[in-house]
């Protein structure tokens, strides 16, 4: 059984990168002068730091979930 906060938080977590990679998306077709390759790796950039966000913030929920601290890490 999944902690339901945990399941609360992930489900967050997607929101938020899909409605980051909406706004991506949309923001890339509106720049209709760029070469359809630099547009490209564009979103693909974008799409990777938004993907980098999930993941700290993901790995910063589990630190506070191991200390009871809110932006601590846990001593290894």
């Amino acid at each position: 059984m999944r902690n339901p906060i945990l399941s609360e938080v992930i489900e967050k977590l997607k929101q938020q990168a899909t409605r980051e990679l909406t706004r991506l998306v949309q923001g890339g077709l509106e720049a209709t002068e760029s070469s359809p390759e630099a547009l490209w790796m564009n979103l693909v950039q974008q799409k990777d730091d938004v993907m980098f966000g999930f993941m700290e913030n993901t790995e910063k929920y589990f630190d506070e979930l191991d200390t009871g601290q809110p932006g601590e890490a846990p001593d290894d």
